[in-house]
């Protein structure tokens, strides 16, 4: 405690009042004013959906404050908190980043929680002071809080109220709510003590400006206790030249090294999912999204991190709804069928050439005896792969069988019925609101049959963590890849950041099976759980997401006062990424090995497990090795295969050789930046 503070008030018996300021008085920031407001310009983008840089929207909002100042020839810090709003508000409609249509009410309460939360997050209480206050107040004087800022008094009072000091004050004094201040000759303090009806010699005036504090608080009678803060003052100049770019970068390397375990590979990528969760958030407040369809498996985890991300970071009023959808590939196919006359199965012909019969006719949830019993009557092997399956005599023999259109039909019509009823249960009107969902990528098979299935009355928009194949998109199935896409147009970080794609599909796993279709009743699904793939997950992957998701907070927190734009987290992404691909140690490398036995396809061969194998390029040696140094990006999904490659051949000691690959890589991108600016 401040024994010389408390000395002073005591030792004036006329004293009955503490007049007490807030910023460097009561409360520090670990960042400078300026980049409070620069953290405010971040939250209000984000939740309002702004495309505006941060820079922008901090500049609106200074220059509508100085023009306001001048215009009603007041100090800045007098200027009414609502009427700075109502000034902003007007000018991101006018310059249409802000649709009109978007209510005041809405967009202040969003102004209003991006302050609070730019403030509380960077501000520290001065412990020492709240004790001397916490003793003075019990020496039965009144305390008010007397402050020149630019938020109003409601917000003021939230802020103690987080602090949990709200108790220590019997009143709360803000410039702005008073369009009175300290700076401006004190005629708040002649405010405040008209309105109250209080003696100036009454009052004791603590704080740590020498001019609004004590000269211009003794100009209007009032006793004055000045608090140097000489050090802090400093610390806050220095703070304005620190690099927003190089915090960030510190900031993400130290998340990396507390995330690293060797318990627990790859735990890093949960940076990467994160942003990924914080652009779909941004993404979905922009388009006015209010429901979301995380679909299965991958969906799982997504979904569990970005509810979240809403928890700990959206304002609580601007909250997604989010669902999980039970389908995958096979499923959203079962709905999606049409009459077997006008059923080309064009997913199946894209994605597979050989077929089984029983793998084809397994697609459709027939019993095996069914199965036989088609195979009997077509005389075909129903074990036997029979190449180019869609143009075989085979697949022509089953078009014409009875008992095959038959069955078909039933379970075409059947699948439907359940589905229906599956997405009934969700409650969600997306007949007119469209149906929004997200999924790992890679190219939105399920999104189309969702389309099919809703026979083109209902829009589907599909937001995958990345997008690297191009179906049929239209203004009814836009799409986006959050972290990376080949659509509109494939850059150089998207071939590195969609190398090795298996790998996020194995991390963000599921505990359940994969959906093979619909059934009657409150469980809605068919599902299948291959033996080594539940292995997999309970003794790799569960306990993996359940070491990322324990650290998800500290990351959120870590981050919250950091301001930076999409393309500074691009350039960090693909950093992080490389690092993870190339640089990759031998647990790590054990781990992904353990994984890819467990990996289970559920169309087509059904494949369990991944082959690592380098295999081939398609090139000679001399024409890769020609690619890798004018375009390593081109065989960038090679090179990542090569630490698993000699760790499977016990030749992993080899790996030390790839060691410049990844400055190299970096090296290759600059230079050929410099050459074309806009590459990215």
């Amino acid at each position: 405690m401040d024994r010389k503070l408390i000395a002073r008030v005591e030792g004036n018996k006329d004293i009955n009042y503490i007049f007490c300021d807030y910023y460097d008085t009561i409360v520090h920031r670990n960042v400078h004013p300026l980049h409070t407001l620069k953290v405010w310009a971040k939250n209000l983008k984000r939740e309002v959906g702004l495309n505006n840089s941060i820079d922008e929207i901090y500049a609106i909002r200074a220059d509508s404050l100085k023009y306001i100042a001048e215009k009603s020839n007041i100090f800045e810090s007098e200027v009414s908190y609502e009427i700075v709003v109502r000034e902003v508000y007007e000018r991101l409609i006018n310059i249409a980043s802000l649709d009109s249509c978007v209510a005041f009410d809405f967009f202040y309460e969003c102004f209003l929680e991006a302050d609070y939360d730019a403030e509380s997050n960077v501000q520290h209480l001065n412990v020492d002071m709240i004790n001397t206050l916490k003793h003075i107040k019990d020496l039965g004087y009144k305390i008010f809080c007397v402050s020149d800022f630019h938020f109003n008094t409601h917000l003021m009072e939230r802020l103690l109220k987080f602090h949990g000091i709200y108790s220590i004050y019997d009143k709360i004094c803000v410039s702005a709510s008073y369009n009175a201040s300290k700076e401006n000759k004190g005629i708040l303090y002649k405010k405040i003590l008209k309105e109250y009806s209080i003696n100036a010699g009454q009052v004791l005036m603590i704080g740590d400006n020498q001019i609004s504090d004590v000269k211009f608080a003794e100009l209007h009678g009032i006793n004055a206790y000045h608090l140097k803060r000489r050090t802090k003052n400093i610390k806050q100049k220095l703070l304005r030249l620190r690099s927003e770019e190089k915090t960030f970068k510190k900031t993400l390397s130290s998340l990396e090294g507390e995330l690293s375990s060797k318990k627990h590979p790859y735990s890093e990528y949960l940076i990467l999912f994160h942003f990924f969760i914080e652009r779909l958030y941004s993404v979905s407040r922009s388009r006015g999204i209010k429901n979301l369809f995380f679909l299965a498996r991958e969906g799982h985890f997504l979904k569990k991190l970005f509810d979240e991300y809403q928890d700990k970071v959206a304002f609580p009023k601007n909250k997604i709804d989010t669902h999980y959808l039970k389908i995958s590939r096979q499923g959203a196919m079962q709905i999606s069928y049409k009459q077997l006359s006008e059923e080309k199965f064009d997913h199946l012909r894209s994605k597979y050439d050989d077929f089984s019969l029983r793998q084809f006719l397994k697609s459709f949830l027939f019993e095996e005896k069914k199965v036989i019993e088609l195979a009997d009557q077509i005389e075909v092997d129903p074990d036997t792969i029979i190449p180019s399956f869609f143009e075989s005599e085979a697949y022509s023999s089953l078009l014409k069988n009875k008992l095959f259109n038959s069955l078909y039909e039933e379970n075409r019509i059947k699948q439907k019925e359940y589905f229906d009823a599956y997405l009934a249960a969700f409650q969600v009107e997306y007949k007119d609101d469209g149906m929004c969902v997200v999924d790992v990528g890679w190219g939105g098979t399920m999104q189309e049959c969702l389309y099919t299935y809703f026979e083109g009355k209902v829009k589907v928009e599909g937001f995958y963590l990345g997008l690297q194949e191009i179906y049929n998109i239209t203004s009814d199935t836009p799409r986006r890849g959050l972290l990376f896409s080949v659509y509109p147009s494939k850059g150089y970080r998207d071939d590195i950041l969609m190398a090795n794609r298996q790998l996020y599909e194995q991390l963000l796993a599921a505990p359940h099976g994969s959906t093979l279709g619909y059934t009657s009743g409150s469980k809605y699904t068919v599902e299948y759980h291959k033996e080594e793939e539940k292995l997999i997950y309970d003794n790799f992957i569960g306990t993996l997401q359940d070491y990322m998701f324990k650290k998800y907070p500290t990351l959120l927190k870590n981050i919250s006062s950091l301001v930076y734009d999409d393309d500074l987290v691009s350039k960090y992404i693909f950093n992080l990424k490389l690092k993870l691909d190339l640089q990759a140690g031998k647990d790590q490398i054990s781990f992904v090995d353990n994984l890819s036995k467990g990996f289970y396809q559920n169309v087509g061969n059904n494949n369990v497990g991944l082959n690592y194998s380098v295999g081939s390029i398609g090139i000679r040696p001399f024409e890769a090795l020609k690619l890798f140094v004018l375009r390593p990006e081109r065989i960038y999904r090679f090179l990542v295969k090569l630490k698993p490659f000699l760790y499977n051949r016990n030749k992993y000691f080899l790996s030390v050789f790839l060691a410049p690959i990844p400055p190299f890589i970096k090296l290759n991108l600059f230079f050929r930046k410099k050459i074309n600016p806009n590459l990215r």
